[in-house]
């Protein structure tokens, strides 16, 4: 991930006002709810003062160059939100300092959205959402040639839909034939890294379900050819909202079975 582990104390509300802990379904809370959670990860690294956002003018001025860049290269790299019909924005940059009290790095958020919805970049690539808001939190090192990396943030509302997507399409989006699925191929690394698991294969899956347990919560369930059966849980960080997934082996009998009818 891009942050320390999280503290277990509260923010300190002056920094965040008004801004909701949780995103409601139809309300303007669920994308400011992701702010707030980028906020937070800025916090667990830099401390309040990263929170508040104190920078010289050439802390501001570089790290707005850095944000333009960072749009320049998603435009370049993908030429699905090339068009002019996609709007992609960073904001909220926060500068995390070093020991000396020199930046280090700049963490800012990105928002990219098409008249089709909002979509989120990955090391997985591109993945869109139509059910609700995500964003991407985007660090940067703090430089004129600056390195990135990223880390897609979910609402509620775009985490059910990613599950349901993947419990209809299954080892097709798997392949890469019925969309992308950063929670799929998250879950999929996860599995990989499981002991004596190796060279974990989409090809080799027979089946793959997924169902969603509370607002913040679901599980993938994945059987293989090879390797057995596995289930991967998958958690909105509270208060940060990036993905958590926790693999575990399990025996077939465990998968949910397959409604009549569905594909």
């Amino acid at each position: 991930m891009l942050t320390n582990q999280p503290r277990s104390e509260q923010p300190n509300n002056d920094f965040f006002g008004s801004l909701p802990v949780l995103p409601s379904r139809g309300s303007l809370d669920r994308t400011s709810a992701l702010v707030r959670g980028h906020l937070v990860m800025c916090r667990d690294e830099g401390g309040d003062a990263a929170v508040e956002g104190s920078m010289s003018l050439y802390e501001k001025q570089t790290s707005r160059d850095i944000m333009l860049e960072y749009r320049r290269l998603a435009r370049l790299t993908f030429p699905e939100i090339a068009s002019k019909t996609c709007a992609i924005f960073g904001h909220s940059p926060r500068v995390i300092r070093d020991s000396q009290d020199k930046a280090h790095h700049v963490n800012f958020l990105v928002e990219i959205r098409d008249p089709q919805g909002w979509l989120t970049i990955s090391t997985h690539g591109l993945t869109r959402h139509t059910g609700g808001p995500a964003f991407t939190h985007v660090q940067a090192s703090f430089s004129t040639n600056p390195t990135f990396d990223v880390c897609p943030l979910f609402s509620f509302d775009a985490l059910r839909e990613e599950l349901r997507n993947i419990d209809q399409k299954g080892s097709r989006m798997a392949l890469g034939h019925k969309g992308s699925s950063y929670i799929l191929r998250e879950a999929l690394d996860a599995i990989n890294g499981v002991p004596n698991v190796s060279h974990f294969e989409p090809s080799g899956i027979r089946q793959i379900r997924a169902t969603q347990v509370d607002p913040s919560s679901g599980v993938v369930f994945v059987d293989s050819i090879d390797h057995g059966a596995f289930r991967a849980d998958v958690e909105l960080v509270s208060e940060r909202w990036y993905v958590a997934i926790t693999p575990s082996r399990i025996i077939r009998s465990e998968i949910p079975s397959r409604a009549k009818g569905r594909g």
